[in-house]
């Protein structure tokens, strides 16, 4: 029944939180292929990912390759993994040294919670060139020199390209070819052969 009385209520209104991260997909850094493959280069894309733009440049490597940037990690397979760069929309990490093939989780964790875990598809291999200018689909490229190799049409103030001349060697850039033969013993560490 209505007893004509009403009730006050008191709370505290404090700063909104950020949104919590989410992920929305994972490509190999060379072909935005969903499939992955260990000791390579993949993107995590989503929003929240990150508070700050951020690369490694910055980074102590005395102990190692860094699993933390601007309060975020990920974990691929279950492992911690070395992260190159972060921002709101992308993280870039690498794969750890894992036999598991198939579906394997991924997940981020940000100082304001965790990711959702999505599940890509684990390889032994996923081999592709870097690409410059993905439209186009120039390889990633140097002159013996360590000069820029591409297009002349690709050339900004500050960088210039060349194209390859017959019969010149050049430097390609790729990913994705998985463990090496012998094996790396410490991937953190950098400890193995190239």
């Amino acid at each position: 029944p209505d007893t004509g009385t009403s009730n006050i209520f008191a709370f505290a209104v404090g700063p909104a939180l950020p949104n919590l991260p989410v992920a929305t997909s994972i490509v190999t850094t060379s072909s935005n292929s969903p499939a992955i493959a260990q000791n390579t280069w993949i993107e995590i894309h989503g929003a929240n990912l990150a508070q700050t733009k951020q690369d490694w440049s910055t980074q102590d490597f005395s102990k190692g390759l860094p699993t933390t940037m601007g309060g975020v990690s990920v974990m691929v397979d279950n492992k911690p993994v070395a992260i190159y760069y972060i921002s709101p929309a992308q993280i870039n990490v690498l794969t750890p040294l894992t036999q598991d093939l198939g579906s394997v989780p991924v997940q981020v964790t940000t100082n304001f919670g965790k990711t959702a875990i999505l599940t890509p598809t684990f390889q032994q291999t996923s081999p592709a060139f870097l690409i410059i200018d993905p439209p186009q689909g120039h390889v990633a490229a140097l002159h013996a020199n360590y000069s820029l190799l591409g297009p002349a049409a690709s050339s900004i103030p500050g960088y210039t390209f060349t194209p390859a001349m017959p019969g010149e060697t050049v430097l390609l850039y790729s990913t994705g070819f998985g463990q090496t033969n012998p094996a790396i013993t410490d991937q953190a560490k950098g400890q193995g052969p190239l």
